[in-house]
Parts: C-alpha cells; structure tokens; sequence
C-alpha cells in the first residue's frame, strides 16, 4: 500500500529566479505562411507569450517576411558594380 503523506511526483519544485531571462518568437510571415498557418502560428504565439510572462518571463514576438528579399542590398550592390567575380585572397 502506497503511503498518503508521500508526493507522488519524484521531483520537488522549487522557486527559481531568471533574472534577465528573456525570450524571443520568432514568427515567419512571408507569403508562404498566407490563411490558416499565420493565424495558427499568430496563436501559438500569444499563448506562448502568456504563459511565459504569468512565469514572470519577459517575452517578445517577432515576425519576418522574405517580401523584399531576392537576393537583398548585397545583391543590388553586386549588381549595380556590373558583377564583380570574388577571387579568394
């Protein structure tokens, strides 16, 4: 017979401080992500940041998108030198 004054759980909590603890989630909203996956990810998201911060865990949401992308400045700087081959030093 098990004994009633005995926790079941094999690990006992206890209160830690994370001081300085913060963290970041990163959301992909690039066009992929268009309907039902954004608002799933959007969701997961808030609940996630909830939580987080009722653990008293600063938390911060974050999106990116490959909108503008194709190949960004370094490509546009590339370009407009006329091509410039990289030969290694």
């Amino acid at each position: 017979m098990q004994n009633r004054v005995t926790p079941l759980s094999f690990k006992e909590e206890t209160e830690k401080d994370f001081k300085n603890t913060v963290v970041s989630l990163l959301i992909d909203s690039s066009g992929s992500m268009r309907g039902r996956p954004i608002t799933i990810a959007a969701i997961c998201a808030d609940i996630m940041a909830r939580t987080l911060e009722r653990c008293s865990i600063k938390t911060e949401v974050l999106g990116f998108t490959t909108k503008n992308w194709k190949g960004g400045e370094s490509k546009k700087l590339w370009l407009e030198n006329d091509k410039p081959v990289h030969l290694a030093d």
